[in-house]
């Protein structure tokens, strides 16, 4: 495959006749042609599939999305975002997500957007996501880019790399220890047990960053702006991850929003052109649903989209069952957790016909990709028609 490194700074001369000069505006990026008249066309460039999903920051399913929540995770990957988890060098790191519909930013395109941010100990944070192996192994031997939008509290230096999976490794399986040390300030982090940086592509400059050695670094202000870089995928790699993180410890209250996060096959910058709400919903729902409204925190004691079923054995084990058909085929077979959705307290059914009362002995059964069941043991005082209703999560994450 070959391309054009295009450097054009400003528009050049009206060319001869039947000449055409191409060249690339120095800001926004676009292409354009001026012909021998002097008309001057922006060139559309291509939208691409974004292999990354939630690339908007829509979801936080784990949490009331608009609420600052705390998480921490020193070795490990604890999800925030969906899609996205932390990695802190200590404790802890919070997340929130910002709705911009009704106070526009300048330079954002996106709705939404996260930030993160640093409390109790300075330290450094880390932001990654994994792309499932069906995906990676697409674009074994492409060249691909990384870019998303990003601004801080005050100026800092974020690092944006991609990652992979190595040909040692277990497809769609991390390290336990996804970072085993996060390095002095300016260091980048050591990586866990068959990871490894794929290095910037020799030859292509970083998009408003500049190329290292494993990563792009990024002068990050307190307005958005969009930064990005190329790199080939291995031809053998299992899994792809992106990662961002602070390249010195962040104090405590010092913060960075990410969003219009995008990687695309091939060497263009992309115009921020998300797919719809529904269809980012159901990438999302592949590795976590729950039978909560989407921005409802699921540990809430709320009753609507709880499942329902009524006692079939009053008084009896497996006297209650239920069925959940998940909205989407799952990566793999979930972990499902059960919630009580009227005290919140416990995973236990609520037993919400007749006497009301927590049913017992709750467990999950023929859990697979689509469906999961989930039985319990009526308790004392039930009778039989009694409704009864359980809210519940399935996760399938990398």
């Amino acid at each position: 495959m070959s391309f054009n490194l295009r450097t054009q700074q400003a528009q050049g001369a009206t060319p001869a006749a039947n000449k055409n000069l191409d060249g690339v505006e120095n800001v926004n990026r676009r292409p354009y042609s001026l012909d021998d008249k002097g008309v001057l066309q922006i060139l559309s460039a291509r939208s691409l599939q974004n292999l990354l999903r939630n690339g908007g920051f829509w979801f936080a399913q784990r949490q009331a999305p608009a609420t600052l929540t705390t998480y921490s995770n020193t070795t490990g990957r604890s999800f925030t975002a969906d899609g996205w988890a932390i990695t802190n060098e200590n404790t802890s790191t919070q997340y929130i997500r910002t709705d911009a519909a009704g106070t526009p930013e300048t330079g954002l395109q996106a709705r939404f957007y996260g930030t993160y941010s640093k409390i109790t100990t300075t330290g450094k944070i880390m932001v990654s996501q994994c792309i499932e192996g069906t995906k990676a192994v697409g674009i074994r031997g492409r060249v691909v880019r990384f870019q998303v939008l990003m601004k801080a509290s005050a100026a800092k230096t974020i690092k944006i790399a991609v990652l992979q999976l190595t040909a040692a490794g277990t497809i769609d399986t991390l390290p336990a220890t996804f970072i085993s040390a996060f390095g002095a300030n300016g260091v980048d982090p050591t990586l866990g047990t068959n990871l490894a940086f794929l290095a910037p592509k020799s030859g292509v400059s970083g998009d408003n960053c500049t190329a290292g050695t494993n990563a792009f670094s990024c002068s990050v202000t307190t307005a958005w702006q969009r930064f990005g870089g190329v790199v080939t995928i291995p031809s053998d790699a299992k899994n792809i991850i992106v990662m961002a993180w602070t390249d010195s410890q962040f104090a405590a209250a010092d913060s960075f929003s990410i969003t219009q996060a995008s990687l695309t096959d091939g060497y263009e910058i992309q115009d921020w052109s998300p797919q719809d709400f529904a269809t980012e919903l159901q990438l999302c729902q592949r590795f976590y649903c729950k039978t909560y409204e989407v921005d409802t925190n699921p540990s809430t004691q709320v009753l609507p989209g709880a499942l329902r079923a009524v006692v079939t054995k009053a008084a009896t084990a497996l006297g209650v069952q239920f069925h959940w058909r998940f909205p989407v085929v799952m990566r793999g077979n979930p972990t499902v957790t059960t919630v009580n959705p009227v005290t919140g307290a416990n995973t236990n059914p609520r037993r919400t016909g007749g006497t009301a009362a927590d049913e017992t002995a709750v467990a999950t059964a023929n859990v697979n990709s689509m469906s999961a069941d989930i039985t319990a043991t009526d308790a004392a005082s039930g009778a039989v028609g009694d409704a009864v209703q359980v809210q519940a999560t399935a996760d399938a994450e990398l």
